[in-house]
């Protein structure tokens, strides 16, 4: 999102219109949705494993062959997000 903001900087004219800023607020609150629901995935899986670990639900986990859950990440893929990407007009 940087990119499209540095790019409005240079056009003046797009960044006063009532439509970009409409996809600039629509942009801003997908992101802050994204990253809210991630967290949320997180903690929900620690909280999960955490009940794994402890008595008695280890054991309705190890009869229910439940397996332990991994958090979201990036891991490997971070490389391919990170790269900016260019927006021109």
């Amino acid at each position: 999102l940087a990119n499209v903001w540095d790019v409005a900087e240079s056009y003046p004219e797009l960044a006063s219109s009532q439509h970009f800023r409409e996809l600039r607020f629509e942009m801003t609150r997908t992101e802050e949705k994204i990253t809210a629901g991630r967290k949320f995935y997180n903690l929900a899986v620690e909280e999960m494993n955490g009940v794994r670990r402890a008595f008695p639900g280890n054991l309705i986990a190890m009869f229910s062959k439940l397996g332990v859950y991994d958090k979201f990440s990036l891991g490997e893929r971070r490389e391919a997000f990170a790269e900016p990407i260019r927006v021109s007009f």
